[in-house]
């Protein structure tokens, strides 16, 4: 695919004729939302565009096995569409003055779904041996110690001070999902089988997953939340290819499509039509990246890697790679979160003159007319259809500027275990996350302690002493005006010696036909738990 700038136009006018549908939309689904009174009963299905590779994954594990996770596994707490904090396991908390405790007290009459009491073991067993060993996040990393203090009272112990708003919003987050003890304990967390027939508290339970198929939920009747959840139980569809979900959708074979369900010019046709709810709100604040492998000579080089971020026309890229689903992203923080995101960041627009005069700095003369200055090998996330084109233009980009990219396909699996397992290519094109804390999941891109053979964390194998102190310092900070410029300050440095070139923040899209109520109500809504989702008759 070549990009030219009659495309590029073309898009633009795409994107202006469309742009006017999604705040519509969104009155549309609040109305939607709020109109009635909830109503007990019926299955909600839904699609979803590639099939996970397992169903709890620790750490979190990507989209695909949190989308199921998050119906059967709970939190202590829970993030508010304000950003505020509500219990959820916990009914209350306090913290220690120094900041190097604080003191969980619990629901009763919790239960998991085989039958067995939820106590404050159980909470104390995943803080050490589950939250603590796979995180990403400093903050969990600080964990020292927990105790059960009484069956509903744990105490969570770090061996430095941390701040309670990161401490609060690190626990809502998609690391720290509560497992049983009792399936759990003394096993290796990765293995087990519970993993793949998850045992949870939360107001799902598992029921069947059909391999290449679906996966199906059934409602929770032991739940601990009085006359939740509404549902009957929610089916989880999986089909790749995307007309056919669309078609699914648009014939009512499924009422929910989330996370950009549909390729752009159905998303805007369908939004288009009326009979649907299409919205951003609660849409996951993900964006599209282009990571790259420090361990090749020549990507170690800070200036190749700016190179590369001239070389690309990431408006471009939004308006017609992405038609217009998105925004050019400035950093890993999304702009979203505006306590912490600065955009007085190193910025990279297109500027060809620029990345040519950068490689030949770097000793990377053209040495022919028609000859590449070296090759790369670029390894496409497939899990957006974006994605795919993302590379093909990225192909196009870097060879107008004398670089060679070969790309190599690979389907989910693969590309997982290419890139984050084997760390086997020079370039991905894939995504990642910004949640409402930077450490909760942007500087993992970053830290030396976050360079693991683990999905979604610091694959390029960058390490900076510098930037590593200053986001263990802001771990740390309890005052929040220190911690937002140490913060400030990892930005800066991310952006200036870029192992990770930022694209663009995506546009995640939830569509539901109009009897799905109560949906998008939360900051990732799609990995809440979908407790007060209900269908309308």
């Amino acid at each position: 695919m070549r990009i030219s700038r009659r495309d590029a136009l073309r898009g633009v006018s795409a994107v202006l004729a469309a742009g006017a549908f999604v705040p519509t939309a969104r009155a549309q689904a609040q109305a939607q939302n709020q109109a009635g009174a909830p109503r007990r009963g019926g299955v909600l299905p839904l699609v979803y565009s590639v099939e996970t590779h397992t169903l709890f994954a620790p750490g979190g594990g990507g989209g695909n096995p949190l989308l199921v996770s998050t119906k059967i596994l709970e939190r202590l707490v829970r993030m508010e569409h304000d950003q505020s904090i509500t219990g959820q396991l916990a009914e209350r908390w306090e913290g220690a003055p120094d900041g190097r405790s604080y003191t969980f007290h619990l629901r009763r009459n919790v239960q998991w779904h085989d039958g067995r009491p939820f106590t404050a073991e159980d909470i104390a067993y995943n803080a050490v041996e589950h939250w603590q060993k796979f995180a990403g996040n400093p903050a969990i990393r600080a964990i020292s110690g927990a105790q059960a203090l009484d069956p509903h009272t744990v105490r969570i112990s770090f061996g430095q001070p941390t701040p309670e708003a990161l401490v609060l919003a690190s626990l809502s987050g998609s690391e720290t999902q509560i497992v049983p003890k009792h399936i759990y304990g003394g096993t290796d967390i990765r293995q087990n089988p519970a993993n793949n027939a998850p045992v949870g508290t939360g107001p799902f339970r598992f029921k069947e997953w059909r391999r290449g198929s679906h996966v199906e939920l059934e409602r929770n009747a032991q739940y601990w939340e009085t006359g939740l959840p509404h549902l009957d139980g929610i089916v989880i569809r999986y089909l790749q290819d995307p007309q056919s979900r669309a078609a699914a959708f648009e014939v009512g074979e499924v009422l929910l499509g989330v996370g950009a369900p549909f390729p752009p010019a159905e998303m805007r046709r369908l939004a288009g039509t009326g009979r649907f709810d299409a919205t951003d709100r609660g849409g996951l604040q993900e964006f599209m990246v282009v990571e790259m492998n420090t361990r090749n000579p020549i990507l170690a080089d800070r200036r190749v890697r700016q190179a590369i971020g001239f070389a690309l026309d990431r408006q471009l890229v939004v308006d017609v790679v992405m038609n217009g689903f998105g925004r050019v992203a400035t950093g890993t923080v999304s702009d979203v979160y505006t306590r912490y995101y600065n955009r007085d960041v190193a910025q990279y627009a297109l500027d060809v003159r620029r990345a040519e005069r950068l490689l030949d700095e770097a000793g990377h003369r053209r040495p022919g007319r028609n000859a590449p200055r070296f090759e790369l090998k670029l390894v496409v996330g497939p899990w957006y259809a974006e994605n795919v084109r993302m590379g093909q233009y990225l192909q196009q980009a870097l060879g107008d500027v004398g670089i060679k990219v070969n790309i190599v396909s690979a389907d989910r699996a693969g590309a997982i275990r290419q890139i984050y397992q084997q760390w086997d290519f020079d370039l991905s094109v894939s995504n990642n996350v910004s949640y409402a804390d930077p450490l909760m999941r942007s500087t993992m891109l970053y830290t030396t302690a976050n360079i693991a053979r683990t999905p979604f964390r610091n694959v390029s194998g960058y390490s900076n002493a510098e930037l590593d102190r200053l986001v263990d310092d802001a771990a740390k900070e309890l005052d929040p005006a220190k911690r937002i410029a140490l913060l400030n300050r990892v930005q800066k440095i991310a952006a200036e010696d870029l192992p990770v070139l930022p694209i663009a923040y995506k546009q995640n899209m939830t569509f539901a036909h109009k009897r799905v109520r109560n949906h998008s109500t939360r900051p990732e809504w799609m990995y809440d738990s979908w407790k007060d989702v209900w269908l309308a008759p």
